[in-house]
């Protein structure tokens, strides 16, 4: 908020015009509400939800990824934003602790760690991508079968 007006923040909201409208407006209009997903899967809201910024809240908040968001935060400024996030890291569980060394300019870490397996969803995609084009063929030939047989029976029956 900015003078007790809601202000976007954020690469999501910066990046759609409908989405900011979403986020900002008083009243977002109907095609922003068609075009950002709202009146299909939640025709209910006119706006958004707006909770208190509490990162640990917002950690765990689901999200849609093919709509505009049904659930936003909200700060009271950019600085109480900066505040709560630095709190909420603080208390996070780390089992090493980077440092910044000014002598070399360079980030210290002070115990080794150790990455995580990587992770893909790329086979899910193909999976999907090839469902997806089967099915086409299947109705493309299916609608070939259905025009051939109006085809024969015009042959066999006459006009």
């Amino acid at each position: 908020k900015e003078e007790g007006a809601i202000k976007a923040y954020g690469a999501g909201l910066l990046s759609s015009f409908g989405e900011m409208e979403w986020a900002c407006a008083d009243k977002p209009s109907l095609e922003c509400r068609e075009s950002g997903g709202m009146m299909t899967h939640h025709a209910h809201l006119e706006n958004p939800e707006l909770k208190p910024f509490i990162p640990e809240d917002a950690a765990v908040q689901p999200f849609p990824i093919t709509t505009y968001q049904p659930v936003l935060f909200c700060a009271e400024s950019l600085n109480d934003a900066k505040k709560r996030m630095d709190k909420f890291c603080d208390s996070l569980n780390r089992p090493f602790f980077p440092q910044y060394d000014p002598l070399t300019q360079s980030i210290v870490v002070s115990k080794a760690v150790e990455r995580m397996p990587r992770t893909t969803t790329c086979h899910l995609q193909a999976e999907s991508q090839r469902e997806y084009f089967e099915n086409l063929d299947r109705e493309s030939a299916g609608a070939k079968i259905a025009g051939q047989t109006e085809e024969d029976e015009t042959e066999v029956h006459g006009p």
